[in-house]
C-alpha cells in the first residue's frame, strides 16, 4: 500500500459448503403449523395486555425520576457553584 493512500489490495476468500453431521431444524412444514399461533399471540391476551400498559406506566414514572434526579443535580451544582 502507497503512504498516504487507501488501495485496495487482490486476495481471495474461499468458503467451503459442507453437509452438516446433524439434521437441519427448520421445515417449511413446521413454519406453516406455527403461523396461526403467531397471530393469536401478536393480538395478546387480557394479561399481556395490561402487563404491557404496567410496562409502559413504570417506563413513565422512572423517566419522571431520573428527571428530578437532573434537576436536583443541577440545582446543588449551582449552589456550590455561587
Amino acid at each position: 500500500m502507497s503512504e498516504g493512500i487507501a488501495t485496495l489490495e487482490s486476495g481471495e476468500l474461499k468458503i467451503e459448503s459442507v453437509t452438516p453431521k446433524i439434521p437441519l431444524l427448520f421445515s417449511e412444514s413446521g413454519e406453516k403449523a406455527l403461523s396461526p399461533d403467531i397471530t393469536k399471540t401478536s393480538r395478546g391476551s387480557k394479561t399481556e395486555r395490561e402487563l404491557r400498559k404496567e410496562l409502559e406506566r413504570l417506563k413513565k414514572e422512572l423517566n419522571a425520576l431520573k428527571i428530578k434526579k437532573v434537576a436536583k443535580q443541577q440545582s446543588d451544582f449551582e449552589g456550590v457553584k455561587k
